[in-house]
């Protein structure tokens, strides 16, 4: 029932256009259910909801910034060949920055697609219909997300093909007729930390940018590929050892697409000491604190989402929640979300 929840919580979500509807889904036990119980369980189930954030002392100079992360799970495969069928999942958040110093965060919807193994890395149309559509409301800026599909590790030493959704074939595809697009390419990885000392905080941010120029220009690591540029920390401990707290890193790439003018976006928007590179990583931030799922309180208030991108990356994913062992068969999995992503299809 979980993962059927899951599965029509993100079909329902689809959108062409606008996000005129949300869906969630959050399971309660109504056996131990209390008032507690009861209100993180409903701010789970509605996190969904739009947000707006009022500053008093910050005015971004960033109007609209559009964030979409992408993943994709195997749907179909023949052992005697290398030829695969994936099912592509991802969603599109969009902050934009209102009159004064409000800023809104909205769900602009999720979308799916089936694909043969080499489409979906060269030219995944229903990835380039959503930039496409977001850039003629206006988007200009784009943070790109997305991790290497049955790895924690991105090879980038090799064929285009092993930059998986960040190859230079989606991001060319992703920019054509679009002159003023600005796309990020971003990777994320989710771990824990030994904390050395109290911080009396319950979310924090790092970021040096001096030492990133510096690395970047070293001239003596002409190799250098990939390179983190922001840190999140937040007060989530590891069962009851306080001697850990989760942190989040994301990772760029560059000197990857031989395209200078793709490397100076990627290095003004989140390298440089630019005003761009700070409405960026707030605007980061915020999406962060609106996938906070548990009520806050006096003692303990509003903290970051360590993991927002869970429904769709890991083992909790939407991907991993359809797949379905057969009855007869326990080596051969079903996913059902790439059938009635095919059912939705013919449907339109």
């Amino acid at each position: 029932m979980r993962s059927c929840s899951y599965l029509l919580s993100h079909l329902l979500n689809e959108n062409d256009l606008y996000q005129d509807h949300y869906f969630s889904c959050q399971g309660i036990c109504v056996k131990n259910i209390n008032e507690w119980k009861n209100r993180n369980g409903l701010s789970s189930l509605y996190s969904i909801l739009p947000k707006i954030f009022n500053f008093d002392n910050y005015t971004p100079k960033l109007d609209k910034l559009a964030i979409i992360a992408v993943s994709s799970w195997e749907c179909d495969r023949k052992y005697t060949n290398t030829y695969q069928k994936k099912n592509m999942v991802g969603e599109v958040i969009c902050l934009c920055h209102q009159q004064d110093r409000i800023i809104r965060l909205h769900h602009q919807g999720t979308f799916s697609r089936n694909y043969d193994t080499e489409e979906i890395y060269k030219h995944p149309d229903i990835l380039i219909n959503k930039i496409t559509q977001l850039y003629n409301q206006g988007y200009r800026h784009f943070l790109y997300i997305a991790k290497s599909p049955y790895s924690n590790y991105l090879n980038i030493t090799g064929e285009d093909r092993e930059l998986y959704f960040m190859s230079p074939d989606i991001i060319n595809a992703l920019k054509i007729n679009k002159t003023d697009i600005n796309i990020y390419p971003i990777f994320f990885d989710k771990y824990y930390v030994v904390k050395l000392q109290k911080i009396n905080a319950a979310s924090l941010y790092i970021q040096d940018t001096t030492e990133l120029t510096q690395l970047v220009n070293d001239k003596a690591d002409a190799s250098q590929r990939s390179l983190v540029f922001f840190n999140l920390f937040n007060g989530i401990t590891v069962g009851n050892d306080k001697s850990y707290n989760g942190v989040i890193s994301y990772t760029t790439l560059l000197n990857i697409y031989n395209d200078t003018e793709h490397e100076k976006t990627i290095f003004n928007g989140l390298i440089s000491d630019t005003d761009l590179k700070k409405d960026i990583l707030n605007y980061l931030t915020l999406f962060h604190f609106s996938r906070y799922e548990a009520t806050p309180t006096r003692n303990k208030p509003i903290s970051l989402k360590l993991d927002p991108y869970q429904n769709l990356i890991g083992d909790n994913s939407v991907g991993a929640l359809s797949m379905f062992k057969h009855s007869n068969n326990q080596k051969i999995e079903f996913n059902s979300l790439a059938f009635l992503t095919e059912v939705r299809r013919f449907l339109n």
